[in-house]
């Protein structure tokens, strides 16, 4: 648990409080059914996530997946002042595609197992946060990056188009890079980079991979999975020299208002520490989804695999044959632990 997001989530837990931030946020008076409602909802949600630590791996996916429900419930309901927990629409919001199949053959399916998106909690989520997520750009000073958050188009996922495996989540996550790379044998669909703006343009940079420098990626690429689908720009290629290695670094001038064009194409540019930032390649149909999103979603698959297929579970945990997710799995479980609370409160 992050016990400063804890701490902070606190505040929301009494009446008062809650109260007093709803008519600031939403210029209207929030009665005590529901206000009790949010109380009760982050209460219950500390409790798991209390729980959750305690609890051994065999069942800990599933209480923070009963934590991270009752804290997305708080948070539609203090987002979207139409909603009070009677008006909640049943049902997780995501659905497993065919995961008995596919589990049939074992633990070492655990990645490309599906889901798809339906009415219920993970649908009214992403309405009630607009799918906001905090990003970054160097602005002048590469000390001092700009923090500011910004609301993501819908993505087409929600309306059913497509289904997303567990592999597309956590290839895309910088939390899990090195590990995704070890355990499969694969390429993370992250990279080093950076947005940049000056007075009349914004710059997109994305390395090439140190372990993989020649860099297979044609502009085209560079373009749709990083977000300037559409925009007219010319790619640059440069090579430089980091710690004896020659990277490829790719980059694309856009001229025009920046703040514009972040808003219109922003790569997730997430600050991994004091120096170093990381792009997301977009998921299909060129969507993107908030830090808040994916963990829920990771969340989701976790908890649903502890629920109904605990023997695929347990075999992953006691290292049988095709257990090679197992430390990525345990990775994803300790960032849902550790991460979800500390969203929500970058979401409020």
């Amino acid at each position: 648990m992050d016990q400063e997001a804890w701490e902070t989530l606190s505040i929301y837990e009494s009446r008062d409080c809650i109260k007093d931030w709803y008519r600031v946020r939403h210029k209207r008076t929030l009665n005590a059914t529901q206000a009790a409602s949010i109380n009760n909802s982050i209460a219950q949600a500390r409790a798991y996530f209390e729980a959750a630590t305690a609890t051994p791996q065999s069942v800990k996916p599933l209480i923070l997946y009963y934590g991270v429900t009752s804290l997305s419930r708080a948070l539609v309901l203090m987002m979207d002042p139409r909603k009070s927990e009677e008006h909640l629409v049943g049902g997780h919001g995501l659905e497993t595609v065919e995961w008995r199949q596919l589990l049939a053959q074992g633990p070492r399916k655990i990645l490309d197992l599906p889901v798809r998106a339906t009415s219920g909690l993970f649908h009214e989520l992403m309405m009630a946060t607009a799918n906001r997520q905090t990003c970054w750009v160097i602005v002048a000073n590469p000390d001092a990056p700009m923090r500011f958050k910004v609301n993501i188009d819908t993505p087409k996922f929600m309306d059913g188009q497509y289904a997303i495996t567990l592999n597309d989540l956590v290839s895309r996550d910088h939390r899990f890079q090195k590990i995704y790379r070890l355990t499969t044998k694969r390429k993370p669909d992250v990279a080093p980079g950076q947005l940049s703006s000056g007075k009349n343009y914004v710059e997109l940079m994305v390395e090439g991979d140190p372990f993989e420098p020649e860099v297979d990626v044609t502009d085209d690429d560079f373009k749709s999975n990083y977000g300037l689908e559409g925009l007219v720009g010319p790619v640059e290629r440069r090579k430089e020299d980091r710690i004896f290695l020659p990277i490829e670094k790719m980059y694309a001038r856009y001229s025009g208002n920046p703040f514009t064009i972040q808003q219109s194409v922003l790569p997730l540019v997430q600050k991994t520490d004091e120096r170093r930032f990381v792009v997301l390649s977009a998921f299909n149909e060129g969507d993107r989804f908030s830090d808040l999103s994916r963990t829920f979603m990771i969340s989701y698959f976790l908890g649903m695999l502890v629920r109904y297929f605990p023997s695929t579970w347990m075999a992953l945990l006691r290292n049988e044959n095709g257990d090679q997710a197992h430390p990525l799995i345990k990775a994803a479980t300790k960032a849902v632990e550790h991460d979800f609370a500390k969203q929500a409160c970058e979401v409020l």
